[in-house]
């Protein structure tokens, strides 16, 4: 399945017209530059994927299902581009004032990373942003998308000459689960955790991304218990080998 969304998004450019997304709010510079590499599919062309639903294929299916609930995908590709390192790192501060973080890669090679516009479950937009230190790319979907199938899709994708893609794929981040969720400040906060990340470091930040405590986490389930929390919204991000994932828990009381 690897490849999937740059092939599948290949396979049926054709129409232009789409609505707005990030790239147009953040990365028109590049989208309008005449050495970027642009691919734009629209809501109309995925819309096809509902015919290939409910075929003997398993793994067809799913992608149909997925890609059915996409409005439109646009990624800009920068190729041997001497301000990739530079794009990237503003990038990360375009999106961070807009998105939520759902997964890192960091390495000396270069870096990638996820971000997610949800709102109970669904997500209205699903951003990627890497460098390799010679090209960078950007990309986004927007739709109605299902959060768990966006967490497995993580885990798939892989984009040509970007390495840091295999080390997500290496962590089913679609495992990571946190909850209750709302959580009462009193109460103990589970997590469950996939093997890859075992002895994970896991890191619990507030909305203004105030550290408040770190544990060490374990595969498997267990339950964390980090005091008395305020009400409000909280961040456990997860860290090992280079890779974060993140999670959002909101706290009542």
């Amino acid at each position: 399945m690897k490849n999937y969304l740059l092939s599948l998004s290949l396979l049926l450019v054709g129409n232009l017209l789409f609505g707005q997304n990030i790239i147009e709010e953040k990365f028109q510079h590049l989208y309008d530059n005449e050495k970027a590499t642009v691919v734009h599919v629209t809501g109309k062309l995925f819309s096809y994927a509902n015919h290939f639903k409910d075929t003997q294929d398993e793994d067809l299916n799913k992608i149909a299902e997925f890609a059915s609930t996409i409005d439109a995908f646009t990624l800009v590709a920068m190729k041997e581009w001497p301000n990739s390192t530079n794009e990237y790192k503003n990038g990360m501060d375009y999106i961070h004032q807009d998105l939520e973080e759902l997964v890192r890669v960091r390495s000396e090679e270069g870096n990638f990373s996820l971000y997610i516009d949800e709102t109970n479950d669904v997500v209205n937009e699903l951003v990627g942003i890497g460098t390799d230190n010679e090209n960078f790319v950007v990309f986004s979907l927007t739709g109605e998308m299902d959060l768990e199938q966006i967490g497995k899709m993580a885990s798939q994708i892989n984009l040509d000459g970007f390495d840091e893609l295999e080390t997500i794929e290496s962590y089913d981040i679609s495992s990571v689960k946190v909850f209750p969720n709302p959580v009462q400040g009193s109460e103990r906060i589970s997590i469950e955790i996939p093997s890859e990340m075992d002895n994970a470091k896991a890191t619990l930040f507030n909305e203004d991304g105030k550290q408040v405590a770190t544990r060490t986490v374990r595969s498997g389930k267990q339950s964390l218990d980090f005091g008395n929390l305020s009400s409000g919204v909280y961040f456990i991000d997860l860290e090992k080998d280079g890779v974060n994932v993140k999670k959002r828990i909101i706290v009542v009381n």
